[in-house]
């Protein structure tokens, strides 16, 4: 399933985002376009280089917190581990050692406390032939999956951004240079819903609804 996903999102949008940013730069698109595809890989180049599954690195949350998100999350790497993908799961939220978890109680003091926790493991991208994101608005956005869209990025890896927030409109309409740049360093959004794929187009970015996974089993 995220094999297709890739494949098929990766046609359009392999190096646009990058492309756009030589434009920023006074660069000439057109003529850095053939150096920026022999230091990015396409997901197709991923999968030949391997002669195997790309190793996928899912940046998400886990069930150590509440939300759709998690839940999502754990559907699809169990699909994916299935059809024998390797999934490396990168929790946004990582746990707390034993003897810190007294912070949890503290409510802005977690929040650095989680941050200084999840930057170290975003090591983990540079094993990873794709890089796929959860995110949500605002300073969610901010706190996960940018330190993560930038890593990526400079590790030369295939990104694919899961936006899940029905505050997206409010989100790209107001918050300005605090999602706009990182958004271009996305090669593929997805979406769950034509709502959200019709006001990512509003503010000029191409998504591709992807209904969210159900567990029919449970």
């Amino acid at each position: 399933l995220l094999e297709r996903r890739h494949l098929r999102l990766a046609e359009a949008r392999e190096v646009a985002g990058i492309l756009r940013q030589f434009a920023k730069a006074g660069l000439d698109p057109i003529a850095e376009r053939d150096k920026v595809r022999s230091t990015v890989p396409t997901f197709q180049e991923a999968m030949i280089k391997t002669q195997r599954p790309p190793n996928i690195a899912m940046v998400a949350p886990t069930f150590g917190s509440a939300g759709g998100q998690a839940v999502q999350a754990k559907v699809l790497a169990d699909h994916l581990r299935r059809d024998r993908y390797t999934v490396d799961v990168v929790p946004i939220n990582p746990p707390f050692p034993r003897g810190a978890r007294w912070l949890k109680r503290l409510r802005y003091v977690r929040t650095v406390a989680h941050e200084g926790l999840y930057l170290p493991t975003l090591r983990k991208l540079r094993r990873a032939d794709v890089v796929h994101f959860t995110a949500a608005s605002y300073w969610s956005f901010l706190l996960a999956p940018l330190p993560a869209i930038v890593a990526a990025h400079r590790w030369g890896k295939p990104i694919l951004l899961h936006y899940s927030s029905g505050e997206a409109d409010d989100h790209l309409a107001n918050w300005g240079s605090l999602v706009h740049p990182w958004l271009n360093m996305v090669d593929a959004i997805v979406v769950s819903s034509v709502f959200l794929r019709d006001v990512f187009a509003r503010h000029g970015y191409e998504a591709q609804v992807i209904r969210n996974v159900i567990d029919t089993e449970q």
